[in-house]
């Protein structure tokens, strides 16, 4: 990604959401899904 001009700490961001967007998929209750997705985005904001 770094070679496409995407910043280390975005790509590593991009990375860790669609690792995490594999998991939440599986959840069947759409609210929970729905929370943990808020809270990674948080976390990853947070951590960027």
């Amino acid at each position: 990604m770094m070679a496409r001009g995407i910043p280390r700490k975005v790509a590593e961001g991009l990375l860790i959401n669609a690792f995490v967007a594999e998991v939440v998929e599986e959840l069947e209750n759409e609210q929970l899904s729905e929370a943990v997705e808020a809270i990674i985005a948080d976390w990853l904001d947070r951590h960027e």
